[in-house]
């Protein structure tokens, strides 16, 4: 990654790095959101690895919808 980013970044050459980590991202097969019933009034919300944060807004607005009865039901079946 340094090598390929000093293309674009030119002093990534000869920066210093201080440490890597490496390691399993959990994502579904088809890389969606995986959203199931665990009981009436409460969904299970998982798979969305690095996307989580920025998906977090509209699957949060969706899941609230789905439990309070609103108009994103469909969305989630």
């Amino acid at each position: 990654l340094q090598q390929a980013g000093s293309r674009f970044v030119p002093a990534l050459r000869e920066a210093e790095i201080g440490s890597v980590w490496h390691g399993v991202r959990a994502t579904a097969a088809d890389h969606l959101p995986v959203v199931r019933p665990l009981r009436p009034g409460l969904l299970f919300v998982g798979g969305l690895s690095g996307r989580g944060f920025l998906a977090a807004a509209l699957l949060a607005q969706r899941v609230s919808d789905t439990l309070l009865g609103g108009r994103s039901r469909a969305a989630l079946r």
